[in-house]
């Protein structure tokens, strides 16, 4: 048994399985693609924008880089293309279970290039986002260093949900709740070793000025009682000082991942946390789902992308 399989026993196995599966059959409101790159094939869902030359927004689910899929953000993913007017790819980028740093990364950065290359697809190739939610935030940060470094594209904008932008510190030393601790140091485990932790394509918050395209926007979207609210006031602490045009917003009163789950049934969904589900019977999680949505919104349109 290798390294990797050992770190995941046979009760997440199983619940891994039935995760990608539900993910291959759910319904979604986009189209379901598979993107050919060297080696693999990445399923994507394509929410197509009403009109031609509108912006791209690729986004990149959460699940700490070991669950998830790029179904299950539909409602959410449709809801951006609508209201905006814009063309949004959802990427099933490879996840942990699979194969470590920095393969997520490449299929996210390789599934861009494959859009921006593929001359049948209509859209603004000045005008392209990369939108994350948690881990995924992770993964649209690090798109837009690798960017920089490499020179094929730029990031026009970036908006990181409740980003999960430092995998170096231990969650024990970021305040996660003792029944979590196991899980989050299982999510640092597979994604990278300890040797490649403070790798800003690993973890962003490390990167340096030269590492960030000045003219790039993001906008930043904090939960008041989340774990990574710290680290995601650090980094926006450290955009703005390097120079960035970073908007913020932190939602009162709502835990990780309560965007996501706004979009969705939680109470037929066995994983979401009581908390959001009280959240959605008071209904304060859909009222600052709408007030986070619309935010995302303005500061779009402010910012003209």
């Amino acid at each position: 048994m290798n390294k990797r399989s050992a770190l995941i026993d046979e009760q997440l196995g199983k619940r891994l399985t039935k995760m990608e599966e539900l993910n291959r059959k759910i319904p979604v409101q986009g189209e379901r693609q598979i993107i050919p790159l060297e080696g693999r094939s990445i399923p994507v869902v394509f929410y197509r924008a009403s009109s031609a030359n509108r912006p791209i927004c690729f986004t990149f689910h959460g699940g700490g880089f070991l669950f998830g899929g790029c179904a299950f953000d539909d409602a959410m993913n449709h809801s951006i293309s609508t209201h905006m007017n814009v063309n949004v790819v959802s990427v099933g980028y490879r996840k942990t279970s699979e194969c470590a740093f920095p393969c997520a990364l490449n299929d996210a950065y390789e599934v861009i290039q494959f859009f921006i290359r593929n001359q049948d697809i209509s859209f603004n190739r000045e005008k392209i986002v990369t939108y994350g939610s948690s881990a995924g935030a992770n993964i649209a940060a690090a798109v837009s260093i690798l960017a920089v470094r490499r020179g094929d594209f730029r990031v026009a904008m970036q908006i990181l949900n409740y980003p999960y932008v430092d995998v170096a510190t231990s969650p024990r030393d970021k305040g996660h709740a003792p029944d979590r601790i196991e899980m989050i140091e299982l999510f640092n485990d597979l994604y990278a070793p300890e040797s490649e932790r403070r790798d800003p394509l690993v973890s962003p918050l490390y990167a340096e000025k030269k590492e960030y395209d000045s003219n790039m926007a993001a906008v930043m979207i904090l939960a008041e009682n989340d774990e990574l609210r710290v680290e995601g006031e650090l980094y926006v602490e450290k955009l703005s000082g390097y120079g960035l045009d970073v908007s913020t917003m932190v939602a009162a009163g709502q835990m990780h991942a309560f965007l996501e789950y706004s979009f969705r049934e939680v109470e037929k969904d066995p994983a979401c946390p009581e908390a959001i589900k009280e959240a959605a019977r008071d209904g304060s999680l859909h009222r600052v789902r709408d007030e986070v949505m619309d935010f995302i919104f303005s500061e779009w349109e402010k910012r003209n992308i």
